[in-house]
């Protein structure tokens, strides 16, 4: 994780506008009004958001430490996977053998795809902690209420973190308990998830009284059913029924004879409990799969577990296949084993080098940011919150929820599919006599960051253009153009 930070600082690129910009703009809110703390906005101290509040708090508790910048916004995601990598160990060690939990580490450690995914905000890597600790905690020691209590409150932890995809690493729980008729630690387990639950809708309904239907509909309709037919979704969020499988086999590929011998062993060989559990994987992938609206950072609670049925896999090659009807040579077992690993760690280790080092958004949003707030009359990151809470929006931008996190103010894209450029908004535009910024992406890479040809002349000729003040990073140029109305 030292080396992955390295090659790729946290500070290195711009907040990538969506759902990096919206949790720190949450977090921003956590920590100017305690109204915000059961589901805060993800417009600056706007109304009740439709993101679980867990996430945003330790983002809040980030940003506390290392100020309003991209590293307070990421930081918590590398800690949690640096949890993950532990924990994803672990469980693989208790699957198989030592071998199967140093396969796994080395594996997920050099995973092009999971270092991919480690250097964004998310909350799917905590709710990925969470439930790995979860399956720690239920599957160690000796079985009791108190166990499965923790268990269910690491769970309930990962609900509130990003709802109902704690199903992800629910499903291995389940099976590890039903069959094993361990009833004690199930009753703890639910007694733990649903005490977190409830205690969070007490909350809301304490700081926002006559407003639990909102919680519910954003539990119920949006996060579930609206989720699973694709209603009120753009297009870009539909995918097919293969669309998982894809990302799986391709984050995977250069394991799979690992984590089809782990699969095998796990499911029909003479293994430990735990192994035959992480089967559920597949089960998850499958629930997944029939949803319409899909992300591939969904995948981030599954991988690791699918890396842990590789290990499992590594530590019965290690053994020799000794369960098995006909076990190979041990000599022959081993190398094959240590032949895969190590090609995966080789490969994916010099393709995660390769990849880690590359800007992936270096957009220039924070020098923006700085560069517009005088003329918008805001004070430097971090002092005042929004004035009057009119809601009016002081920017027009690109992925606006990144520039609302550093002005901690309303920003609103120029075209979407949600809300498309159109004529009335252009002439609300123009007769607003307020202070004003608009940022404009000529080359329409950014989401929503480009009206049309007429606005954009309409800028040049009856607002001030200031590119030339915002300083570039790197020395790079600007690829956007900034226009002030003071």
């Amino acid at each position: 994780m030292a080396a992955w930070a390295v090659l790729s600082p946290p500070w290195a690129n711009d907040l990538v506008g969506g759902d990096e910009g919206y949790y720190g703009v949450m977090a921003r809110n956590m920590a100017a009004d305690r109204a915000q703390w059961p589901a805060p906005s993800l417009s600056p101290l706007g109304e009740p958001g439709d993101k679980p509040p867990l996430y945003p708090a330790m983002v809040a508790l980030s940003l506390r430490a290392f100020g309003h910048t991209p590293l307070g916004v990421r930081a918590p995601s590398l800690l949690a996977s640096v949890v993950i990598l532990w924990a994803c160990a672990l469980l693989a060690r208790r699957a198989s053998s030592d071998a199967g939990g140093w396969a796994t580490l080395a594996i997920l450690a050099t995973l092009p795809w999971f270092a991919d995914a480690a250097r964004v905000a998310c909350a799917e890597l905590p709710l990925a902690a969470f439930g790995l600790l979860a399956l720690l905690v239920l599957s160690g020691g000796t079985p009791g209420l108190p166990r499965g209590l923790a268990a269910g409150v690491l769970f309930g932890f990962g609900f509130l973190c990003k709802l109902w995809l704690v199903v992800l690493p629910g499903i291995p729980a389940l099976l590890y308990l039903l069959p094993r008729r361990r009833h004690v630690l199930l009753t703890g387990l639910m007694i733990g998830f649903m005490t977190v639950v409830i205690a969070h809708l007490g909350l809301f309904a304490w700081l926002n009284p006559g407003r639990l239907q909102l919680w519910a509909n954003v539990a119920w309709t949006f996060s579930l059913s609206s989720r699973a037919v694709g209603q009120g979704f753009a297009s870009y969020w539909l995918h097919g029924p293969t669309y998982y499988a894809e990302i799986v086999f391709k984050a995977l590929a250069l394991t799979m004879p690992l984590l089809m011998v782990g699969t095998l062993h796990a499911a029909v060989g003479n293994t430990k409990p735990f192994a035959r559990a992480l089967v559920g994987a597949f089960a998850g992938l499958a629930l997944m799969s029939l949803f319409r609206v899909k992300s591939g950072i969904y995948m981030v609670p599954l991988v690791p577990l699918l890396a842990a049925l590789a290990g499992v896999g590594f530590a019965e090659l290690y053994a020799g296949f000794k369960s098995w009807p006909l076990p190979l040579p041990t000599g022959a077992a081993r190398g094959f084993g240590f032949l895969v690993v190590g090609i995966a760690v080789l490969v994916g280790g010099a393709r995660t080098v390769q990849r880690l080092p590359m800007r992936y958004h270096d957009t220039g949003y924070a020098a923006i940011s700085g560069a517009i707030a005088p003329y918008l009359q805001i004070a430097p990151s971090g002092r005042g919150v929004p004035d009057g809470g009119s809601g009016r929006a002081v920017l027009v931008a690109p992925e606006a929820p990144s520039f609302a996190f550093h002005l901690f103010r309303p920003v609103e894209y120029w075209d979407t599919p949600y809300h498309p450029w159109s004529a009335e908004r252009f002439a609300a535009l123009a007769s607003d006599s307020g202070p004003r910024a608009f940022v404009v992406d000529p080359t329409q890479r950014f989401y929503g960051g480009w009206p049309d040809s007429a606005t954009v002349r309409w800028l040049e000729a009856h607002t001030r253009e200031i590119t030339s003040e915002v300083p570039t990073r790197y020395r790079r140029p600007l690829e956007l153009r900034v226009f002030v109305k003071p």
